[in-house]
């Protein structure tokens, strides 16, 4: 069993650290921006909209 949650922990873990490096090479602009698809809204959901 501590075998499977590790492995479940190091994918977790992976997926992470390459999101973090995708999203450090996007512009915070491009990330603030809004966005078409969702009625020029926003998939933010942060109680006073910003980050």
């Amino acid at each position: 069993m501590f075998d499977v949650l590790k492995q479940q922990y190091e994918c977790i873990r992976s997926t992470r650290q390459t999101l973090a490096a995708f999203l450090e090479e996007v512009p915070l602009q491009k990330l603030l921006s809004a966005v078409s698809e969702l009625n020029g809204g926003s998939d933010r959901k942060t109680p006073t909209g910003t980050m």
